[in-house]
């Protein structure tokens, strides 16, 4: 019997249809399926009802979520510069999600500056949010955001300005009939329910098949190296 493919440690007995008939661990095929492996609905090893739950949640976010998508095609209508906001405002959620939820203009200050961050030019802003310096470090996940010919750096810069004006928008707001603009840093949140309206009603890491903790593993701590032996051309052995 030959070893997990997904965990390469245990035996595999359970044959996956979604990996061509590979087999894998029960415990990898408890743990990742309808997460990173995409199951068919006829898999006999899911539960009663997760494909159906699953079905659910989406139609849940699609329907409660309508501000959040239209709100989306307002951005943009080029198809890489959605799917690289739709990621990116995920990652904003996840945020939010696990810090709390950042005020309307912060928030556009923290885009505009990591915008800024991307070009030539960039003169770092006094006292930066903690959620700027974790979009960045999401920014350089090539695997989350790969290099594609289709959307280049200008481009990327361009969408996150465009987001930031976007957010700093929500800060207008219907009084008796006639716009009135809401004085700057007043506490808004309107862009985390914006988010949540959509990406509230998802099982995140189960149902995008991401979460930046798959990235932020801790590393192997490094090997402390011996320093190199010198000796003198008389044969004698020199401090380091």
């Amino acid at each position: 019997m030959s070893k997990c493919p997904r965990c390469t440690s245990r035996k595999g007995k359970r044959r996956c249809p979604a990996l061509k008939g590979a087999e894998i661990c029960p415990r990898c095929c408890a743990e990742e399926r309808l997460k990173t492996i995409q199951c068919p609905e006829s898999c006999v090893y899911l539960r009663p009802g997760e494909y159906y739950q699953l079905q659910r949640r989406r139609e849940r976010a699609f329907s409660r979520g309508r501000e959040f998508i239209e709100w989306s095609k307002k951005l943009s209508a080029r198809r890489p510069v959605v799917d690289f906001l739709y990621d990116f405002q995920a990652d904003v959620f996840f945020f939010c999600r696990e810090q709390g939820p950042v005020r309307d203009a912060p928030l556009a200050d923290a885009l505009e500056d990591l915008a800024s961050s991307l070009s030539k030019i960039y003169v770092p802003r006094p006292g930066v949010h903690p959620v700027r310096q974790f979009l960045s470090t999401r920014l350089q996940d090539a695997k989350r955001y790969p290099e594609r010919p289709d959307l280049g750096a200008e481009d990327r810069v361009k969408a996150l300005r465009t987001l930031a004006g976007a957010i700093r928008s929500l800060g207008d707001t219907k009084q008796g009939g006639a716009q009135a603009r809401r004085p700057p840093g007043d506490g808004t949140c309107r862009y985390w329910e914006v988010l949540v309206s959509f990406f509230g009603n998802l099982d995140f890491e189960a149902d995008l098949q991401y979460s930046p903790y798959d990235s932020m593993e801790p590393q192997e701590p490094q090997e402390r190296q011996e320093p190199t032996e010198r000796r003198s051309a008389g044969g004698l052995i020199l401090p380091p």
